[in-house]
């Protein structure tokens, strides 16, 4: 997403979606917020020609939330831009097709998911009502190389402004319009496409059109993103298509079966994630998904990776209601996989969200990646169940929240801290918490120290360390510490090169798809040295590479490399011997 100042005459850039609303109906006021201005108002083709009902069908061409432009990829998924639904709960996205009489039919999103780091998005739509005649179109993305499309002819559809002439600058709205352009350039910074007018300047996109498709030869290259222009000076009236293959995937064919395979997913597959304000000199690291979060049963989970050139630890911010109401500490996986940690500071009404270093990692190591795969914490105690603590363990140390547990469905989440104890174990899980087999999930030690806990299918709950017991004593996090409780909804994953189960005493590899969170259990071991331990299935392959972080042997701290591809790589900063002791993967999961 790209926004930049806008006037409503002369030089103006749009972000295709928005800035618009309040001013074209002349009472906008100045100190609209940005989220205000971004939801307003969205995009249309100045000029162009008019869409009949039957293409409109034919092409599945969509509005989407009544001020965006979209296409259907299948039935039930519909490709925009990811700037049409980044500021709106789920509840608040829909699309929209005529019937064959123009008369509109709706259905509402159950499921939403930005596409890499890009301005794409693809929605999920709830089932037809009865009656429906909603479009049946499957459309398939072009793997077309971007170098090759300057020069060649696109052709767009969109729904928003259609004329430059009122005197706030543009005017109509809701008629769909196509237009086809020359691609002129490419925008290499992130490989948009750029087309220039060539009708006296009075031919382009407007807000209206964001996320409507560009179409060559029949498959889509990519949608409406933001447009910048004089239209009195044809060679600065234009438009940026965000391309269908971004540079930072690992392939335009897996780029291209990403969006293809869509419909391949379950019901309810991908969760509704958002965007949060990153810190001073924070940027999204280029082969990861975007840092989003999203609260999913009183859950704060987040994913994407980070870098910096700076030396501000606040990787970005939350507001009050994604908060814990205390700090929390969390573990995480910096760069080659060094040891880190998330620390969340609750201060109303933003909270602030940093990065600490585990002992002996460089400051570098969170500059060239923060990997924010795999953290999660509970929100409030709401649901949640006190731990009684004993062999001399205390709760909430460093200002910290006391141990609770919570059960969500299958899933058991730890939260709070403790500190002080003489002995490994802190507490017992009552029956209904424990799971059906012994598991091991990292956490987080006094100084960013590495750890894990050991829980037994009878309830007990030991703390181990990789370096000395007083590391536990000092500060033991049960922050991000989640399991399940049995493989309830879980399919067997098929070991590669050399890796095997670990033990009888632990479950043995698998992985589902709870509700777009992919998450794993059970543990491995190999005596080799090849770091692709299985494959995903297509449904469950995220868009781009994930790390998470495991516990191997010995308390040590690994991670998982997941690609696009489904390839599922054990990494480990320490030595190779670790991993091929033991990796569990307990407590590991990602968001699609």
């Amino acid at each position: 997403m790209k926004i930049r100042a806008s006037s409503f005459r002369g030089s103006s850039s749009w972000l295709l979606s928005a800035m618009l609303a309040a001013s074209a109906a002349g009472c906008g006021t100045e100190d609209q917020d940005l989220e205000s201005d971004l939801a307003s108002a969205e995009s249309e083709i100045i000029g162009g020609s008019s869409v009949s009902i039957a293409t409109r069908r034919s092409l599945g061409l969509v509005e989407v939330r009544g001020d965006c432009s979209g296409s259907l990829i299948h039935p039930d998924w519909v490709l925009t831009a990811a700037h049409c639904l980044a500021f709106y709960d789920l509840s608040q996205n829909w699309a929209t097709a005529p019937r064959p009489d123009g008369t509109p039919e709706q259905r509402m999103a159950i499921a939403v998911e930005q596409v890499g780091t890009s301005d794409l998005a693809i929605m999920q739509l709830a089932p037809p009502a009865p009656g429906s005649a909603w479009p049946n179109v499957t459309r398939t993305m072009s793997s077309e190389p971007i170098s090759t499309l300057v020069g060649q002819p696109i052709t767009c559809y969109g729904r928003g402004f259609t004329a430059y002439d009122s005197p706030f600058g543009l005017t109509g709205s809701d008629i769909w319009r196509t237009l086809t352009r020359t691609v002129a350039e490419l925008d290499y910074s992130d490989n948009s496409l750029v087309t220039h007018s060539t009708s006296a300047g009075y031919e382009t996109a407007a807000p209206g059109d964001s996320g409507g498709p560009c179409l060559r030869d029949g498959q889509v290259v990519g949608v409406a993103s933001w447009a910048e222009w004089d239209c009195e000076i044809p060679e600065f009236c234009e438009e940026t298509i965000t391309k269908i293959h971004k540079s930072h995937w690992r392939s335009v064919v897996e780029f291209k079966n990403y969006i293809d395979n869509a419909q391949a997913r379950p019901p309810g597959g991908t969760a509704n994630w958002t965007y949060p304000l990153l810190g001073v000199d924070w940027v999204h690291f280029p082969s990861t998904n975007a840092a989003w979060f999203t609260k999913i049963d009183n859950t704060i989970h987040f994913r994407g990776g980070l870098r910096t050139e700076g030396t501000n630890t606040a990787l970005f911010s939350l507001f009050s209601s994604e908060a814990p109401p205390s700090e929390v500490y969390i573990p995480t996986n910096l760069c080659g996989g060094a040891n880190g940690r998330l620390h969340v500071i609750p201060d109303s009404p933003i909270a602030a969200v940093q990065v600490a270093l585990g002992s002996g990692v460089g400051w570098s190591a969170a500059q060239c990646f923060t990997s924010l795969d795999g953290v999660s914490f509970t929100r409030n105690a709401l649901g949640t169940e006190s731990l009684s603590l004993i062999n001399g363990w205390t709760n909430s140390p460093y200002g910290t929240r006391p141990a609770a547990a919570l059960l969500s469905g299958n899933i058991v989440r730890l939260q709070g801290a403790i500190a002080n104890g003489s002995v490994a174990q802190p507490f017992t899980l009552d029956p209904e918490l424990r799971p059906d087999a012994t598991v091991f999930v990292p956490v987080d030690l006094c100084g960013a120290a590495k750890g894990r806990l050991m829980i037994t299918s009878g309830g007990a709950v030991l703390i181990q360390t990789f370096g000395g017991f007083s590391d536990a004593q000092c500060f033991t996090s049960l922050e991000g510490v989640s399991f399940t409780k049995d493989s309830t909804g879980f399919e067997a994953l098929s070991l590669q090169n050399g890796w095997t189960a670990h033990s009888p005493s632990s479950r043995i590899a698998r992985v589902a798809n709870l509700g777009g969170i992919i998450r794993f259990q059970g543990a491995i071991n190999t005596s080799g040295t090849h770091p692709t331990a299985f494959y995903l299935p297509p449904s469950m392959r995220p868009a781009t590479d994930v790390y998470v972080t495991v516990t191997l042997g010995n308390s040590e701290k690994g991670r998982l490399r997941i690609t696009p591809s489904g390839d599922v790589n054990v990494e480990t900063d320490g030595a190779w011997s670790s991993a091929q002791q033991f990796v569990s993967l307990e407590g590991a999961w990602f968001g699609l």
